[in-house]
């Protein structure tokens, strides 16, 4: 069969870049290694988390606070066209700071998420 499109690794991304390119008419296959890696929807319990993601970086921030609010419509359409419930729960979160000084802050900012 010809592809048009081949997308490497069939992990969250992978995986959500092959249904859309799909639903914008190209024909794509996956290639994946199969179920043995810790990815990151299994290693951490299907958990993906958006806090703090762009610390530094304003453009990457509006961007996954964006991704974060489509989410629930991403699933919505999942269920529509496939019948399988993903079970999506956006329940919030919170965040614990140990002082609310710029310095500490700043002190935070270049450890890794």
């Amino acid at each position: 069969m010809d592809y048009d499109v081949i997308v490497i690794g069939g992990g969250l991304v992978g995986v959500s870049i092959a249904w859309g390119l799909s639903r914008c008419g190209e024909r794509v296959s996956i290639l994946d290694e199969g179920d043995v890696a810790n990815r990151a929807a299994r290693a951490n319990f299907g958990l993906v988390w958006s806090s703090s993601k762009g610390l530094g970086n304003a453009a990457y921030s509006r961007w996954s606070r964006t991704s974060t609010a489509n989410w629930h419509q991403l699933a919505a359409e999942l269920k529509a066209e496939t019948g399988i419930d993903t079970g999506f729960v956006q329940s919030g979160g919170f965040s614990i700071r140990l002082t609310p000084t710029v310095k500490r802050i700043e002190e935070l900012t270049p450890l890794p998420n």
